[in-house]
């Protein structure tokens, strides 16, 4: 069995483990096995696949953010909204992820990598993060509700939706991670054939 393979379905497991987990077995999901559900992709880029500098700092703060994120939502049963540890992991997030979309664009302007499936999949999980997966939410959250509101029974609609908009691109992402893998693993097999090739 390949390597890609491992990966892309220690990453499918895990994103399944972790829906069904957290909808089905806990009725509140515990931070720390969120993050290690999640964390493997992150772990598995960084390792393994070292050719490009920028994807690996990509990688690097996007390990701490998901990590700050998890436990940020974790604590969010224990402690209040605006309390100083929930802020602390919030501002983590929120400006790892900020970080993160300035290296994505500077992964752009770049020559390498050539492939536009990986710099489209990096993009899109770095972007979707900070919308969606950061301390941002809440404040995407109050300004869908200012812009829907007041009525109460559209307000829950709306948080219903978002919900489901969130498991979307949870599966969305899971894809754009598997992709981002077989890319990297074909061109680590190109370049290693190439260089054994010119030993010879």
């Amino acid at each position: 069995m390949k390597k890609r393979t491992i990966f892309s379905l220690i990453i499918f497991i895990g994103t399944i483990l972790q829906f069904v987990l957290s909808q089905f077995v806990f009725e509140d999901f515990p931070a720390v096995l969120s993050y290690i559900l999640i964390v493997p992709f992150y772990v598995i880029v960084y390792v393994y696949y070292p050719r490009y500098k920028i994807v690996r700092y990509i990688i690097f703060v996007s390990i701490f953010t998901v990590m700050a994120y998890t436990l940020m939502m974790g604590y969010l049963d224990t402690f209040p909204l605006y309390s100083r540890k929930i802020r602390l992991l919030g501002m983590v997030s929120f400006f790892g992820s900020i970080f993160n979309n300035i290296l994505a664009f500077i992964l752009l302007l770049q020559v390498e990598p050539k492939s536009r499936w990986l710099r489209t999949a990096i993009v899109f999980i770095v972007v979707t993060n900070y919308f969606f997966f950061s301390y941002y939410i809440f404040s995407l959250t109050n300004l869908l509700i200012a812009f829907f509101g007041p009525d109460e029974q559209v307000i829950d609609q709306l948080l219903l939706i978002l919900q489901i908009v969130i498991y979307a691109l949870q599966f969305f992402i899971m894809i754009a991670q598997i992709i981002i893998i077989h890319v990297l693993d074909d061109e680590e097999e190109y370049y290693g054939k190439a260089t054994s090739q010119l030993n010879e």
